[in-house]
């Protein structure tokens, strides 16, 4: 398969090895909540054409609280999500 880079990329190959031309880049803004566990919030994949893939876009705030109301944690999900594609 591929290998990380330090600089948070990786390239994707296949079992047999090679590189297919894509890279992967973490997304990691710095104005929301950091992930609960050992994930990314996003991850950039840059080849012929470009994805953002993320998943369990949660509703929490930089500081850490998720709002009571389910519209008000709609709204944090759609902010989470704008800084993601802000920071790709």
């Amino acid at each position: 398969m591929g290998g990380w880079h330090s600089d948070g990329a990786v390239a994707l190959g296949w079992a047999g090895g090679g590189n297919i031309g894509c890279m992967n880049r973490i997304v990691a803004p710095a104005d929301i909540a950091a992930p609960a566990a050992n994930y990314a919030h996003a991850i950039v994949t840059e080849g012929a054409a470009t994805w953002l893939h993320t998943s369990g876009v949660v509703p929490t705030r930089p500081d850490g609280t998720v709002p009571a109301a389910i519209a008000t944690q709609a709204e944090v999900v759609w902010t989470n999500l704008s800084a993601m594609l802000r920071e790709a």
